[in-house]
């Protein structure tokens, strides 16, 4: 999926790093390979720069075999962070995927960051409802560290939204020169890009070979919808099986979006039981310190998958994993043999403002808790939820979700 150029003088040194911290996951050569992701790094001085939505090129200041090992992994991660963050504002009215238009303002490229896009009017509610009063529609937000999200205006920062799981969030607004981003130029214009991405996914699948059979992991967040139109374009929806857990904690519009994607596709989707719904009546709610309901979401997933694919010879289970998601996920292969299967990543690379565009685009069904301004999907008692989710659980979705067992002691310290 990945491929370091390098001069031929340090193809040696680099291969060396790469076999023994990338695990050989990772190819290095001195000539680019356009059918994956490129990193040139170059001697000398200079800025990088995004070359292709496939080819970044970086700067090293010294030759790279003179440096030592953390300062070559910091400019590898830094051209894979590159490639999935970089953005620029056109002056028709909208971002690109690119750094061809206007340089964002207080934009820098970090492998921590994400990025993606405030989709629906509730976004503008939400802003509002913390002092914004002419919020921009449909802009962007670069994730940083520590729940340090900035809103963007045009080229420029607006807003910064902090999240700390303290009850509501807190909005600093920096001007009020307040620039919407045109959605439907935004898909028009940044699809041509997002067809490379998808084509670099064909192209890493196809290197895999042909299984009997792909399950696909089905959990009705935005990462999943994109790996299984993939893979049912790459496959064929014949091949494909997706498996969602129902945790018994599930957001009724997440229950009703899994039947909407099978009725989308004219599929079906294995359904799996994971029990969490009852196992808190005997431990109590999850917390981040021990988030005791990932091993049973987990369980009932392989489970099923076991009892799935006995007496098949080739699978692959895909997932949907990517790199701007944690940094434990960004250094794991996007291919891993599991005994009687193979377990494969084709996401890795994408950033959320990928996976959004790509939805958006091929105008697929799209989970409705991102309209109503999630960033991520899950049981309505995680402990991963923000106290942004929680906050628009109490003020906008209490009506449907006031019945729901655990909800009131879930909520409880929320403001």
């Amino acid at each position: 999926m990945y491929n370091i150029v390098v001069d031929k003088r340090d193809l040696d040194y680099i291969y060396g790093i790469i076999r023994k911290y990338y695990k050989g996951w990772i190819k290095v050569s001195t000539k680019p390979d356009h059918s994956i992701y490129n990193i040139e790094i170059c001697s000398g001085f200079g800025k990088g720069y995004l070359k292709d939505q496939n080819y970044v090129v970086e700067y090293s200041g010294k030759r790279l075999s003179s440096l030592p090992v953390h300062e070559v992994l910091r400019i590898i991660e830094r051209g894979r962070a590159r490639l999935r963050q970089t953005i620029s504002w056109d002056q028709n009215g909208f971002y690109r995927l690119d750094d061809l238009g206007k340089k964002i303002y207080g934009h820098t490229i970090n492998p921590g960051y994400d990025l993606f896009i405030l989709l629906g009017d509730i976004w503008i509610s939400i802003l509002s409802d913390l002092g914004f009063k002419d919020p921009p529609k449909n802009t962007v937000v670069v994730k940083r560290f520590r729940g340090v999200h900035d809103i963007y205006s045009g080229d420029g920062i607006i807003a910064r939204l902090l999240l700390k799981n303290l009850g509501k969030p807190m909005l600093k607004i920096f001007g009020d020169r307040t620039i919407d981003n045109d959605l439907d130029k935004y898909i028009m214009f940044n699809s041509k890009y997002i067809e490379q991405h998808a084509e670099i996914v064909n192209h890493f699948l196809s290197g895999l070979g042909s299984p009997d059979l792909v399950i696909t992991s089905f959990s009705g967040g935005k990462d999943s919808i994109v790996l299984l139109d993939l893979a049912i374009r790459f496959y064929g929806k014949n091949r494909v099986l997706p498996i969602y857990v129902d945790t018994g904690v599930e957001f009724p519009y997440t229950l009703d979006y899994v039947s909407r994607v099978e009725r989308y596709y004219g599929i079906e989707i294995v359904k799996a039981y994971a029990g969490i719904d009852k196992a808190i009546d005997l431990r109590g709610l999850p917390t981040r310190e021990d988030r005791w309901c990932t091993g049973l979401k987990q369980k009932a997933f392989y489970d099923k998958l076991v009892e799935i694919i006995r007496g098949c010879d080739r699978v692959f289970v895909l997932l949907g994993d990517r790199d701007a998601e944690s940094r434990s996920r960004s250094h794991r292969s996007p291919v891993r043999y599991r005994g009687n299967y193979l377990e494969v990543s084709p996401l890795k690379q994408w950033s959320t403002i990928h996976v959004q565009t790509y939805i958006l685009s091929r105008k697929l069904p799209l989970n409705p808790l991102y309209m109503y301004g999630f960033y991520r999907t899950g049981c309505y008692i995680c402990p991963l939820l923000r106290d942004l989710e929680k906050y628009i659980m109490k003020k906008y979705l209490w009506n449907v979700l006031r019945e729901l067992k655990h909800i009131d002691e879930f909520l409880s310290n929320t403001v």
